[in-house]
């Protein structure tokens, strides 16, 4: 269990990194200018551009427990210490990402923006399963008591 659990932690913790840079990106552009008469246009940065740096520095912690969580499994070490600390940070490392698009960073608030329609609801999903890995394994840990 704890190594479908690591591959499962690497395996999104990449989408999440990967996903807002290319499949899943953010309103394109990355400055906004607006015309405003005679005078020369002015820059406005979006809310949204913010996401793909925060989804990829969370998508490498997600990967780097992922990835502890899979090499204590395949020295088979029984350290519930290490199997733990992984089962929380994929629980914290879940809720942020859940949280970059929603209230840490945000996006823009029109809903046919892409980062609105297509970024938004994908960081959340995934969050959200970062935070279902967790649970099971926490489950799993509780059982094995």
């Amino acid at each position: 269990m704890k190594r479908i659990q690591g591959i499962l932690g690497v395996v999104l913790g990449i989408v999440i990194a990967v996903g807002p840079q290319t499949f899943l990106h953010v309103c394109g552009g990355g400055k906004m200018a607006e015309s405003m008469g005679d005078a020369a246009p002015m820059a406005m940065s979006m809310p949204c551009q913010k996401v793909p740096t925060a989804a990829v520095i969370t998508g490498i912690l997600v990967v780097l427990a992922g990835v502890v969580l899979l090499i204590s499994a395949l020295k088979k070490a029984e350290a519930k210490g290490i199997a733990l600390l992984s089962d929380v940070a994929f629980a914290i490392l879940g809720i942020i990402t859940i949280g970059i698009p929603t209230f840490i960073v945000g996006v823009c608030s029109a809903p046919h923006m892409h980062c609105h329609a297509v970024t938004r609801p994908a960081l959340i999903v995934l969050g959200a399963f970062v935070v279902v890995l967790a649970v099971a394994g926490l489950l799993r840990d509780l059982r094995k008591k």
